[in-house]
């Protein structure tokens, strides 16, 4: 008697464990999505940093103003750039911009391609939330085939049109 018992006393203390264990488990599982997968689905407060107007002559957007710490200035945009595409779909206005980039996830990747002076480049960015909260990816490259990696200066490389990032200090 006092060995069955004693068997069933182990059972419950090793059941007891499990049921801890498992709780700990959902508890972390929860955690983890309220902290990392939420932020990543919330739309409709996304921010690029940059301030555009409708071209009078043509469809097509200018970058009027690069907000500081923005997404935008991270990759390097510029006053005087000409949108074309936002993610592969063509813009030629401003409420369809304001509309894509809402409409995007926070910390979404975008690709933006713009024209500077009529060399075609390529901008990957992510959306943020606010202006605390900006992911640095690579500078923006043009579109050809075949160009080198970024250099380690500053400034437009006159081989590949390759805009390249502030050094980090």
């Amino acid at each position: 008697m006092r060995a069955k018992l004693k068997r069933l006393r182990q059972q419950i203390a090793l059941g007891r464990f499990a049921v801890l264990y498992i709780t700990l488990v959902v508890i972390v599982l929860v955690l983890g999505v309220i902290l990392f997968v939420a932020p990543t689905l919330q739309r409709h407060k996304g921010w690029l940093g940059i301030q555009v107007c409708q071209d009078a002559t043509s469809s097509t957007l200018i970058v009027d103003k690069v907000l500081p710490g923005s997404p935008a200035e991270q990759v390097g945009l510029q006053a005087g750039d000409k949108i074309l595409a936002y993610n592969g779909i063509p813009v030629s206005d401003i409420d369809m911009l304001k509309e894509l980039i809402r409409g995007s996830y926070i910390r979404q990747s975008v690709r933006i391609i713009i024209d500077r002076n009529g060399v075609r480049f390529v901008a990957d960015t992510r959306i943020a939330h606010s202006p605390n909260d900006v992911t640095v990816l690579p500078p923006i490259i043009p579109i050809v085939q075949g160009s080198p990696r970024p250099h380690p200066y500053r400034g437009v490389c006159t081989n590949c049109h390759t805009l390249l990032p502030a050094p980090s200090k």
